[in-house]
């Protein structure tokens, strides 16, 4: 039986006396692949946001390990997110300061990790940027910010890997090496959840749920 990663129990999230979520239960194991789908505006991103412990609840439990994190302080958070969870937005969000290998390192700096600079290389090179790893953000073209983005999100090897429509308005081949590495995140044992309108994409995951009114229901 593969391990829970994480958890998430009657999650309900409002916003005002707008509600998002309406009590959702969900869970991701060690090494599966998960989609989930879902009409614009139906709170895709913030549930993703929840589990990447970005947004709280307004009520619900978030398991990680089979402890709850759903109150916890920001820096206790902060130390949870750099150890177990890599996210990948929807937008880059590099820093534009730093060259492609420095925003690729920056997170296990914040995690205190050191001798990660060859790791970092070699996956901007698997993800054709051995080229541009001096470039600053404002010398790349968005997909090749979204490869640094993905660099990013894998150097850590979090148990837990979240992804925001990570190949929207990509070409088909660059969407087809985004895909690649998440997929071989997952076979490395990696918890991915994909939030995507890539129907090829969600076909492809170990399972796929949508969110609708919500709620989130199993489709396979």
């Amino acid at each position: 039986m593969k391990k829970t990663l994480i958890e998430l129990k009657a999650i309900h999230k409002s916003f005002g006396k707008v509600g998002i979520l309406g009590g959702i239960d969900f869970i991701a194991t060690a090494g599966t692949t998960t989609a989930i789908t879902g009409n614009s505006g139906e709170g895709k991103t913030t549930l993703l946001s929840i589990m990447g412990l970005l947004q709280k609840p307004t009520s619900g439990s978030i398991l990680i390990d089979g402890k709850d994190a759903a109150n916890n302080g920001i820096a206790e958070l902060s130390k949870i997110r750099a150890a177990r969870i890599g996210y990948l937005f929807q937008a880059p969000r590099l820093v534009g300061s730093l060259t492609a290998l420095e925003n690729t390192l920056v997170c296990t700096a914040l995690a205190g990790k050191s001798n990660m600079r060859k790791k970092a290389v070699t996956l901007l090179a698997s993800l054709g940027m051995s080229k541009r790893l001096d470039y600053k953000p404002e010398q790349l073209s968005i997909g090749q910010m979204r490869r640094v983005a993905l660099a990013r999100a894998l150097v850590m090897e979090t148990d837990i890997l979240l992804a925001d429509e990570p190949t929207n308005d990509l070409d088909l081949a660059l969407s087809q090496i985004v895909t690649s590495s998440l997929f071989q995140a997952g076979a490395n044992g990696t918890a991915v959840v994909i939030v995507t309108h890539d129907r090829s994409l969600a076909a492809k995951t170990d399972c796929e749920y949508n969110l609708a009114d919500g709620i989130l229901h199993h489709v396979r």
